[in-house]
């Protein structure tokens, strides 16, 4: 069933992306003017809003559903998931419909993110979300809810349109609190910040090794901020909020690693491609997010804070596979091959093992 389930997610996705990809550069409109694009809609709402115990928050969510304002933690999410619970409630709704209008939200803001050169990278951004990302977004519902608003932003942000910035970050703050720490995004990542290939290297690997005590400092010095975005607890118990890396452990590392190598291996080839004032703040968030990602990755607090950066790298990895795509240098085809297995290769690991099982809500029924 689970093998089914994503083969069907995969493919209905990835194609109706394609086809109104296809049909916006064709006819020079927007993605959103196309059937395909609300039956990607659709497709990814039901399929993943419709799942049943799959994810670690889901039996809690579902009870905040259930028990409304009732529920001790009603008060303490944001504006937008707490309005969607009364919604739920208020028409008397099955809790199921809460995940559903959640993962609506997710997939509508990465797909408006599909304006100008990012359109011929639709399908590839929806692949490289779906591998990357998809669990995360079971698991961490209002920060999936969040990243996507602050995609959304940053295609404004990169356009130098500072109101639709605003306004789309200002609905992932009502998704996830957490989004406020790259507020600055807009004013200080436009230029190229890290020019040489052989620094950005350098940076990745030391980060891992440096930047860990520079952060515990930094929380240390700002623990009120954190009580007041909710984050209290966390950052008071910030050597006790390490967990255990799992997919395989230290292969799934080394394979995010080589994949990191290969994109940066191909930094300037992308810039000259696409261009710098489009792809410097994509890139730049990109880079940040990883180096931090690799000195954070063993906490839950910090890795949701500094993901946002990260996340751009469906947006990278999107055009990175274009370009490789569209390249007729064996080097390149080679590389396109490498980084389609380490993209694959953990996800099928977690299939295979059972790690990822999908059930339905109808399923509640026989289990």
């Amino acid at each position: 069933m689970t093998f089914l389930v994503y083969i069907v997610l995969y493919a209905c996705s990835i194609c109706l992306a394609a086809s109104a990809s296809k049909s916006s550069m064709k006819m020079g409109n927007n993605v959103w003017n196309y059937p395909s694009f609300y039956g990607l809609l659709v497709v990814f709402s039901f399929i993943v809003g419709t799942r049943y115990m799959v994810g670690v928050d889901y039996s809690e969510y579902m009870q905040i559903v259930q028990w409304g304002d009732h529920h001790h933690y009603y008060e303490q999410i944001e504006f937008i998931p707490r309005k969607i619970v009364d919604l739920v409630n208020a028409l008397n709704l099955e809790f199921y419909w809460w995940f559903i209008l959640m993962s609506f939200l997710q997939i509508f803001f990465i797909a408006r993110a599909a304006r100008g050169p990012l359109v011929r990278v639709f399908p590839w951004t929806i692949f490289v979300f779906l591998v990357l990302y998809l669990s995360f977004y079971m698991n961490v519902v209002r920060q999936g809810a969040a990243l996507s608003c602050f995609l959304c932003a940053v295609t404004y942000a990169q356009e130098r349109k500072l109101w639709p910035y605003l306004l789309f970050f200002s609905l992932g703050f009502l998704c996830h609190s957490s989004i406020i720490v790259w507020l600055p995004t807009y004013w200080i990542l436009n230029r190229e910040l890290f020019p040489n290939i052989k620094v950005q290297y350098l940076l990745l690997i030391a980060s891992a090794f440096v930047l860990p005590s520079v952060i515990e400092r930094l929380i240390d010095a700002t623990r009120p901020y954190w009580e007041l975005f909710g984050y209290g607890y966390q950052a008071e118990n910030y050597e006790g909020n390490e967990t255990d890396i799992v997919l395989g452990s230290g292969m799934g590392i080394m394979f995010r690693y080589l994949r990191w190598f290969i994109i940066i291996g191909y930094y300037n080839r992308m810039k000259n491609c696409y261009g710098s004032s489009f792809f410097l703040m994509f890139y730049n968030l990109f880079f940040v997010g990883v180096c931090f990602d690799a000195s954070t990755m063993l906490n839950i607090l910090l890795t949701r804070v500094f993901m946002y950066g990260g996340f751009m790298e469906i947006v990278v990895l999107a055009l990175l596979l274009n370009y490789l795509y569209k390249s007729r240098k064996s080097v390149d085809q080679a590389a396109f091959v490498l980084l389609l297995i380490l993209l694959l290769a953990p996800l099928f690991y977690s299939i295979l093992s059972g790690s990822l099982e999908w059930r339905f809500v109808w399923d509640r029924f026989t289990i």
